[in-house]
């Protein structure tokens, strides 16, 4: 039973482990293009972010692949949203859609890679970002080209966030009880088998 149980968890592993790594390698080659793009509009402080996004993959990649999985995880997570931070605060706050669609996506991999534990801290992590985004508009730290926002502008953007949080806890919650499932099954036809 141990012995199909320890194949399953390192199967599971592995296999978290190159999502990260393929994850890792696409964000650098994104980050890289955006960053090229970015210097069209001269918005110089989202383009030393973007690369230096892309430069801190290359260490992610490296203890990943030392199976320092959590903890590159976590790392690659938190850069994103800095990132993602520091690019709206250059260009037009939260009224930007481009920027204001990286968060989803940032609770989307964040929660795949790291288990649905981590859903509230990307959840959180990601309304405390927009809230300091209006906060910093309303002190006149950021120039929007449409128009200042408002806290009342969140309002929606929290809720898809929610939304999609939800959404990703629930599946990630299904795919982690059916893989207990087989586990146990394996288990069973291993000590049936014997």
């Amino acid at each position: 039973c141990i012995v199909v149980t320890n194949h399953a968890d390192q199967f599971q592993k592995n296999q978290r482990k190159l999502a990260l790594s393929v994850i890792t390698w696409i964000i650098l080659f994104a980050a890289i293009s955006l960053g090229v793009l970015n210097i069209q509009y001269k918005t110089w402080t989202s383009v030393i972010a973007l690369f230096g996004l892309a430069l801190l993959c290359i260490p992610i990649i490296v203890l990943n692949s030392y199976n320092y999985y959590t903890s590159s995880g976590i790392l690659l997570s938190f850069i994103i949203l800095i990132v993602v931070s520091i690019s709206l605060y250059d260009g037009d706050g939260i009224l930007d859609p481009a920027g204001i669609l990286a968060y989803p996506i940032c609770i989307i991999c964040g929660s795949l890679l790291l288990g649905k534990r981590f859903v509230p801290f990307f959840l959180f992590g990601s309304i405390a970002s927009l809230f300091s985004l209006v906060y910093l508009e309303r002190a006149g730290f950021i120039h929007p080209t449409i128009h200042e926002a408002r806290f009342s502008d969140l309002t929606p953007i929290i809720i898809v966030l929610l939304v999609t949080s939800l959404i990703v806890w629930f599946i990630i919650n299904n795919v982690e009880k059916n893989l207990e499932r087989v586990k146990s099954t394996n288990a069973e036809l291993y000590k049936n088998y014997n």
